[in-house]
């Protein structure tokens, strides 16, 4: 499964957002919505498709390696399985709250969907059109 397209949402004072049709379709009224500082986004996967990511994590780490000791902890502690209501909305986690803000944006991000922070999503947006454009050059042998 691949997600792709971009939503606009707001997020209502109890901190529910309309999950946008398209993605609802596909992910169903239950999934696990993640975040970490380092993003500052978060994740929303099917339950099946979390459960996949981090089997993946812990095949490929040892007991020693740090991924092992801090990253997948990390992940457990900051994911939490949401059900959307009768509407449609889901409530945005407590300790998830401040990677959203009132206005956000759904994407579509290959196995994922990111819910950004609207203004952040426009700056990056913006940032990722520059290096298109400077990637493109190069391609093109202009740089």
């Amino acid at each position: 499964m691949s997600f792709s397209g971009e939503y606009e949402g707001t997020l209502d004072k109890q901190n529910r957002v309309k999950l946008p049709a398209q993605f609802k379709a596909a992910l169903g009224n239950t999934f696990v919505i993640t975040g970490l500082k380092t993003w500052g986004f978060v994740t929303l996967r099917t339950p099946l498709a979390f459960d996949q990511m981090m089997a993946r994590l812990e095949a490929n780490a040892s007991p020693l390696d740090p991924v092992f000791m801090h990253v997948l902890p990390q992940l457990g502690a900051s994911s939490f399985e949401v059900t959307t209501d009768d509407r449609g909305r889901f409530t945005v986690p407590p300790k998830l709250q401040s990677y959203v803000s009132p206005s956000v944006i759904f994407v579509g991000a290959g196995e994922t969907v990111r819910v950004h922070k609207a203004a952040a999503w426009r700056t990056d947006s913006k940032q990722a059109e520059m290096a298109l454009k400077l990637l493109a050059e190069r391609l093109a042998g202009g740089g």
